[in-house]
């Protein structure tokens, strides 16, 4: 008497086998937008202080003949020349800033939403603070 063993995978099998990697996905690409989000978080606001160092030096350089500022805006900074911002002027330089990361408080002493840096010193005209965010809860 032979005796025939049939090889290959049973449907249930190949089933079991899907579910848990659907299980597994369902938990782990969660943690993949968070890595995600706190990367771009940490990226923006490397982006945004270089921007801000940017302007003092040129100003302690005092490039141009010229004090620089920054003016923030939830969704970019903009590099400005001179002691105050003109959103028309064409040496302005934008930095974008995309979702998930946002400017979501921006406090300065001197109630505006700039801050320049004084040519030769490099000090700022007020003191203040910008609070990034960025995804869920961050």
């Amino acid at each position: 008497m032979k005796v025939f063993y049939k090889k290959g995978i049973a449907l249930l099998e190949v089933l079991v086998v899907l579910s848990i990697l659907a299980v597994l996905f369902l938990i782990v690409i969660p943690q993949f937008q968070k890595i995600r989000d706190a990367q771009a978080l940490k990226s923006y606001s490397a982006e945004i202080f270089s921007a801000i160092e940017k302007a003092k030096s040129q100003s302690i350089a005092s490039l141009n003949g010229s004090s620089y500022g920054i003016y923030f805006e939830s969704d970019k900074i903009t590099l400005f020349t001179g002691t105050s911002y003109n959103p028309n002027a064409l040496d302005n330089q934008v930095f974008e800033i995309e979702s998930p990361v946002s400017i979501s408080n921006i406090s300065f002493a001197s109630g505006q939403s700039f801050i320049y840096f004084n040519r030769l010193t490099g000090y700022p005209n007020t003191t203040g603070s910008i609070t990034l965010s960025g995804g869920e809860n961050q």
